[in-house]
């Protein structure tokens, strides 16, 4: 109901009684968030993961850009994943993937993944500490699994863009920050709306960045 007051259809949208809506709950002091406190249970039911395949074959056909938010809640398992990464590439669409799985094999054939340090860390065996780790671990990720272009963020120090023909560094706006949350969706949803209007990655990570 919020999507559609906001002028977002939401017909594409799959629910099940089988499992419950994530709540996250943050312990805030001083603006500082000290815990978070999840509530959520995994998909594990087949039925509904093969509703969400065959909608998701239903919407590429109106879509410019596909999107995968793996938030590791069992939806975004390597079925759907590849439902969405093939059908979008027959279709010539441009595909984001934001990932929390270290199985990137799954992702293969994306167009762009954004890994922030922990996770690009995480994937290739050792830990990111500056934009030159980054550029390596993203060099490894691109010659593992074909992905056009990896960008690692790396907070206060801003990110890195390595595809075929290109690797840069793209410093960060710096601002007080009290408060992360969401950092990476408005990554995610920036870039995506870069791209869709047609603009070059680079530009459209500077942008990303700023935002």
């Amino acid at each position: 109901a919020v999507l559609e007051a906001d002028g977002a259809p939401g017909d594409g949208l799959v629910d099940s009684p089988a499992i419950t809506t994530t709540t996250k709950n943050r312990l805030l002091a001083a603006h500082q968030q000290i815990a978070r406190f999840d509530e959520a249970s995994p998909l594990t039911d087949g039925a509904v993961r093969r509703r969400i395949i065959a909608r998701i074959d239903e919407i590429l056909g109106s879509a410019r850009m596909a999107i995968i938010s793996d938030y590791a809640k069992g939806v975004c398992d390597a079925a759907v994943c590849r439902t969405v990464i093939e059908g979008a590439t027959r279709r010539g669409l441009p595909i984001i993937v934001d990932p929390k799985s270290t199985d990137f094999t799954k992702y293969a054939g994306a167009t762009v993944i954004p890994p922030n340090r922990a996770e690009a860390g995480a994937v290739v065996g050792r830990p990111v500490r500056d934009p030159d780790d980054a550029i390596r671990a993203a060099r490894e990720i691109r010659e593992r699994w074909p992905i056009e272009a990896v960008v690692v963020t790396l907070g206060e120090q801003g990110l890195v863009l390595v595809s075929a023909d290109r690797v840069a560094m793209i410093p960060t706006q710096a601002k007080q920050v009290y408060d992360v949350t969401g950092a990476g969706d408005t990554f995610v949803a920036t870039l995506a709306a870069a791209l869709t209007e047609g603009m070059a990655l680079e530009r459209a990570c500077g942008i990303t960045n700023v935002a």
